[in-house]
């Protein structure tokens, strides 16, 4: 049962009032996707979840520092990763245009592949690893200041995108939809979190605005 569901139905309504703001109803099903994980995984309460931030602002799980978390989001999907070690995980659509910016994003190598491709090759090439640099970046935790993505030579490393490592972190991609890249980063050897979801953000939505309804489940 999602846990909105679970919370009295004044504060539901507000919830889902503030979620109708541009970019920020994304934010909210992260916290009740992370909030239900938490609760079936580890068998907590929902208001002995406390959320606190390390000093380069990554989210932890306040009195659990063998827990780790890690979210991302776009307006189609909402991911979250578990873990007992570190973990990163990006969800990117794939679009055009992002070829100006591969500059930034792109080693030597990355970049000399990218111009061997076809244009709809580029857009995919590029999302994948964006999404799989970002991972990296946010398993560390130490934002993109400290780490420019054009310093992660991911792909140089492997000629698989599906399944890599780059030094001591592995990694996992895969495409949710034709329109998305999903990818995960930890030091585990098998790469993949102890647990992974994602959730498409509409339907939770939509299953939101049923629970809100005065006809809706009532709230315990």
């Amino acid at each position: 049962m999602l846990l909105l569901e679970r919370i009295e139905q004044s504060r539901r309504l507000r919830v889902l009032q503030q979620a109708q703001r541009k970019g920020t109803y994304e934010t909210l099903l992260s916290d009740v996707l992370l909030r239900t994980l938490l609760v079936e995984q580890l068998n907590l309460s929902n208001h002995a979840i406390q959320i606190t931030r390390t000093p380069f602002g990554k989210p932890m799980l306040a009195g659990y520092p063998g827990v780790h978390f890690n979210l991302s989001h776009t307006r189609k999907w909402v991911v979250c990763g578990l873990h007992s070690e570190p973990v990163g995980v990006d969800v990117e659509r794939i679009k055009s245009g992002r070829v100006g910016a591969a500059e930034l994003l792109c080693g030597v190598e990355e970049l000399e592949r990218l111009h061997l491709l076809r244009d709809w090759e580029q857009d995919l090439y590029l999302c994948r690893l964006w999404s799989l640099k970002e991972s990296y970046v946010k398993a560390l935790g130490l934002g993109l200041r400290k780490i420019p993505l054009k310093s992660i030579r991911i792909h140089a490393q492997s000629s698989s995108m599906d399944s890599l490592t780059y030094g001591t972190m592995y990694f996992h991609t895969r495409r949710i939809d034709p329109d998305h890249i999903l990818s995960y980063c930890s030091p585990h050897p098998m790469g993949k979190p102890a647990a992974l979801i994602y959730r498409d953000s509409y339907a939770m939505m939509q299953q939101f605005a049923a629970c809100s309804s005065p006809l809706g489940p009532k709230s315990e």
